[in-house]
């Protein structure tokens, strides 16, 4: 996020650009990362952060960093009772 805020055209060449990366590579990197959180959780908290990142970045809003933060942490654990409740899949349908 300070990345955003603070350095806007670094963020936009690192973040934004059409770089090859595709959704598989985060899944990879979800792998690596240093706390225990399901990849599937890791991908979309990153997806929520990298739109708030990009909404700070283009000055669509001015969001306070302590409202991000709660953002993020309501955010993720959205994502994590989802997973849980679904398996990580799809809604259950009966």
């Amino acid at each position: 996020m300070e990345l955003a805020q603070n350095e806007k055209n670094l963020f936009h060449l690192l973040c934004m650009s059409d770089s090859g990366t595709r959704l598989e590579s985060l899944y990879d990197l979800a792998k690596h990362v240093p706390v225990s959180i399901e990849p599937e959780v890791f991908v979309k908290t990153w997806i929520f952060a990298h739109g708030i990142a990009t909404i700070v970045s283009t000055n669509t809003t001015n969001i306070a960093p302590e409202e991000i933060r709660q953002l993020l942490i309501e955010a993720c654990a959205g994502f994590k009772l989802y997973h849980n409740e679904n398996k990580g899949g799809l809604a259950n349908e009966t």
